[in-house]
């Protein structure tokens, strides 16, 4: 059985690395993966070449609602001012703790059925650091 566990989780490292690589390359990236967790989110972006900020959450035990972890990585005098802006409305929305430096912000969260909501909070966040930039 843990063999089996491993090798879901390469598979699934495996796989995070092709996402990465597809995400388009600039601007604002959401990507939602179901049944994941935070280390393939990670995976996502250190496999990731571009210059767009990434927005991207899963949900534990393949539900869109409920669990999840989420990361936001990109530029860190971008992604800082967005978190500075929308850090503590994401996570009241998303009944989550979180936190990060240098360009990421991630963490766990209770509520991912806001995840749609909190995107478009990102998402305006996003231009709003860009055009002061």
């Amino acid at each position: 059985m843990r063999d089996k566990g491993k090798q879901k989780k390469n598979l699934e490292f495996e796989l995070a690395g092709h996402i990465g690589q597809g995400l388009s390359r600039e601007g604002f990236v959401q990507y939602h993966w179901t049944d994941a967790e935070l280390p393939s989110l990670q995976k996502i972006t250190s496999m990731y070449n571009g210059s767009a900020v990434l927005w991207l959450t899963c949900a534990t035990e393949n539900q869109p609602k409920g669990e999840g972890s989420f990361l936001l990585s990109g530029d860190p005098k971008i992604v800082d001012s967005m978190v500075k802006a929308a850090g503590k409305e994401v996570l009241e929305l998303l009944q989550g703790k979180g936190g990060g430096a240098k360009g990421k912000w991630q963490g766990k969260c209770e509520r991912m059925e806001h995840r749609q909501k909190v995107g478009a909070i990102w998402e305006a966040a996003f231009a709003t650091a860009v055009a002061e930039s």
